[in-house]
């Protein structure tokens, strides 16, 4: 039966925007293992209380390891990664007043894209005043 080879992970940080991924494996068995370990990995206690740096630091190299050919890390891909609520001129936006001026065309070097930038990106475009103001008092 098809159903039965179907695994479908729903995933997001809020209920109403969510993201579905589904698979469709060779066999029902392959299908349960699947099913089995990833939720072991959901369950397994180091993945769910990872510290929200470790978690920033985690997005960065998602950006910064993968590059294209010619060595640099597109913005496409900086962009896809701030517009699941936004729009893409906001971002380029907030690239523009982290010092950055760039196209949606463009690349960025690695050397670049430090993990010191992506903060200060992501405080822009996921500005919190007041958690701000407490990593500035400590």
């Amino acid at each position: 039966m098809m159903t039965q080879r179907i695994l479908t992970i729903f995933h997001g940080h809020e209920i109403s925007n969510l993201v579905v991924v589904q698979f469709v494996l060779k066999s029902n068995e392959e299908a349960k293992v699947w099913a089995d370990n990833i939720t072991k990995v959901s369950y397994e206690l180091k993945y769910r209380h990872l510290s929200p740096l470790s978690i920033m630091r985690k997005q960065w190299k998602r950006i910064y390891l993968p590059i294209n050919n010619k060595g640099l890390i597109p913005v496409r891909r900086l962009v896809k990664s701030f517009t699941s609520d936004r729009n893409e001129k906001v971002v380029l936006q907030k690239l523009k007043t982290c010092g950055l001026i760039y196209g949606k065309k463009d690349e960025i070097s690695q050397s670049e894209f430090s993990f010191e930038f992506y903060q200060k990106l992501y405080n822009k475009m996921c500005s919190r005043g007041d958690v701000e103001n407490i990593f500035h008092e400590m």
